[in-house]
C-alpha cells in the first residue's frame, strides 16, 4: 500500500510567511545593491541598443554618400572616354527653296487634235 503525503492549507501559509520573513529580513544595503546592479545593467543594455542604432545610422549615410559619389565619378570617366572627333558634325538643314510661277500667255490647245466625240460623262468641257 502506498502512502500519499498531503500537504495542508495551514504548512502552506506558514512556508510562504516564512519565506517573507527572511527575504524581508535581507538587509537594507543588499537590497540597495541588488537594486543598483539591476539598474546599471539596463542602462548599459539600453546604452548598447543605443550605439548599435547609430553605428547602423551612421554606416547608412555614409553608403549612401559614397555610392553617389561612385556613380558621379563612374558617369564623368564614362564621359571622358566617349570619342567625339570621328563622327562628322551635323549637316546644316538647306533654307526652303523659293517658288517661282512662270508667266504662260499661250491658250491651251487639245493635245491631239482631230474631232473627237464628246461623251457624256465629260464634265472638263464648256459646251
Amino acid at each position: 500500500m502506498k502512502r500519499t503525503v498531503s500537504i495542508s492549507l495551514p504548512f502552506v501559509v506558514l512556508a510562504s510567511l516564512i519565506f517573507a520573513a527572511l527575504n524581508a529580513c535581507q538587509s537594507e544595503a543588499n537590497r540597495l545593491e541588488a537594486r543598483q546592479m539591476a539598474i546599471d545593467q539596463e542602462v548599459a543594455r539600453k546604452l548598447e541598443v543605443y550605439r548599435k542604432i547609430k553605428e547602423q545610422n551612421c554606416r547608412d549615410e555614409v553608403l549612401t554618400a559614397a555610392s553617389l559619389i561612385a556613380d558621379s565619378l563612374i558617369i564623368a570617366n564614362a564621359r571622358m572616354q566617349l570619342d567625339t572627333t570621328l563622327k562628322p558634325p551635323k549637316p546644316f538643314k538647306p533654307e526652303p527653296p523659293t517658288l517661282q510661277t512662270l508667266i504662260d500667255s499661250v491658250p491651251v490647245k487639245p493635245l491631239f487634235p482631230g474631232d473627237r466625240k464628246k461623251s457624256p460623262k465629260d464634265t472638263t468641257s464648256k459646251n
